[in-house]
């Protein structure tokens, strides 16, 4: 039952924003999701390395069992977005994101209207995927990169739970094992500028020539060799984007030989995008992912070729790198890139996956404040094949569905705009606020919505680095 309303104005910092969500969660019906505005001017920047294979796992730990929070109801008046009433204490369990969903509780993928989310099960560690789990995970996602095999035995009944379902087997599109080194004259190797062979900085990878004949055979053999021994519906392949080209990612820069200078990242790509086009049209139909298109800075100076040669690609590092300060946000420029690289890649056909990690030091109420502001940005720009991942732990299992992904706020009935230094997304049930500036912002709805507690507001202020979502 909604409230009486008593103010024309809310307070939306993180407190008010975690208290809300506690309760409601929130999402949008994925089926329907439009394109939003045309893409803004292209940024240049050097991708994100927190990725990297050679950086250290740092433990991702709340300050406490429990955080205090500030104001936990709407306040009346203009008053400074961190401004508070009372404390709160709200125990983990309870926060944004709620408590991952289990087997028990999983709804049949579609059946509720949500946002279309993937999970990178692939990047999980030591953990064994039961048939309940594969279940839920069927439930929950439409997409799952996963290693070969983990989800093998439970197929069939995945694909029953949800039809949409597809299971893409990981492997490495430019690193080699050094299981396989043997296999390969040395001309298939990528060699930095004093001809020695390029280790992955954390990893016992070695970095190949991706325009080499032998080694671009190698892949197509490769996943056609995985795809009938797991029998999963496509293959994805990892560092196909220009991460190698980052300072500290690899032990060198690799040359390109036709040049005898560094790769440029045009250069790269072109290689790139040409071994998954062959690989693409080996194993056809069956199909080709790939990651990571970095973030929207890199997507529009680099990386979108990529998706010329791909049915679909993630973007590892949307709005943030996993190791960054949990305190990095990015420039309202960077920020906006990253919504007009979904808008961009809404006009392709093809799957367009974000992940946003925190897997850093950080308190659950900043980690939260993260969820939410990427989930608020990530839904400014969906399209029809956008799909969203949110992890908070490195290591572990990655397969974490979370409440606030399943309230339904209608789909968009506009593209998003800006309204001041706050930019918004008309839906047919709300409207999603992000505010991606330093310095917090009051916002003039229009019109009476509701917070969802149930609270009626006709202006709402957004702390910095914020999102927001309101219903009718």
């Amino acid at each position: 039952m909604r409230k009486v309303p008593t103010t024309v104005s809310a307070i939306v910092g993180t407190a008010l924003l975690l208290t809300v969500v506690i309760q409601h969660g929130f999402a949008t019906d994925g089926t329907d999701l439009a394109a939003g505005l045309a893409s803004g001017s292209a940024t240049t920047a050097a991708g994100d390395a927190s990725s990297t294979p050679a950086a250290a796992p740092e433990a991702s730990t709340s300050s406490s069992p429990s955080a205090t929070h500030g104001a936990t109801s709407v306040q009346t008046g203009a008053a400074h977005p961190s401004a508070s009433s009372s404390a709160h204490t709200a125990s983990p369990a309870k926060r944004i994101a709620g408590p991952a969903t289990t087997a028990s509780t999983a709804t049949t993928a579609g059946t509720s209207p949500s946002a279309k989310v993937w999970t990178a099960e692939y990047m999980s560690r030591n953990t064994t995927v039961t048939r309940a789990q594969a279940l839920a995970d069927a439930s929950h996602f439409d997409r799952i990169f996963a290693h070969k095999g983990d989800y093998t035995p439970f197929l069939a009944d995945m694909h029953a739970v949800n039809p949409r379902l597809k299971v893409i087997a990981y492997f490495n599109g430019t690193f080699a094992r050094s299981s396989e080194l043997a296999a390969f004259a040395e001309s298939s190797f990528a060699h930095d500028a004093q001809g020695r062979r390029i280790r992955s900085g954390g990893w016992d990878l070695y970095l190949m020539n991706p325009a080499d004949a032998a080694w671009r055979n190698s892949r197509v053999k490769l996943c056609l060799a995985m795809l009938a021994e797991s029998g999963y519906d496509a293959c994805g392949a990892d560092n196909v984007g220009t991460a190698v080209l980052l300072p500290g990612y690899v032990s060198g820069l690799p040359i390109n030989p036709a040049t005898n200078k560094v790769y440029t990242s045009d250069e790269w790509v072109t290689a790139t995008s040409a071994l998954c086009i062959q690989i693409r049209s080996g194993i056809s139909p069956r199909a080709l992912y790939g990651n990571s298109l970095g973030n929207g800075s890199v997507y529009f100076a680099s990386t979108r070729r990529l998706l010329n040669a791909l049915d679909g690609a993630s973007v590892e590092t949307f709005l943030r790198g996993g190791r960054e300060s949990i305190t990095s946000y990015p420039t309202v420029k960077g920020w906006k890139a990253n919504v007009d690289m979904l808008v961009d890649a809404a006009t392709t056909s093809k799957d367009i996956m974000t992940a946003t990690k925190v897997w850093t030091t950080g308190t659950q109420a900043q980690k939260d404040q993260w969820h939410l502001f990427a989930y608020s940005t990530y839904l400014l720009g969906a399209g029809p094949n956008s799909r969203f991942w949110f992890s908070y732990v490195e290591g572990g299992a990655q397969n974490a569905y979370y409440s606030l992904w399943s309230t339904a706020i209608g789909a968009p009935s506009a593209g998003y705009v800006a309204m001041g230094s706050v930019f918004g997304r008309d839906f047919t049930g709300g409207k999603v606020l992000v505010n991606p500036d330093k310095v917090g912002h009051t916002v003039s709805l229009g019109g009476t919505y509701h917070t969802l507690d149930g609270v009626a507001v006709t202006s709402v202020t957004l702390a910095p680095h914020t999102g927001l979502l309101l219903t009718f």
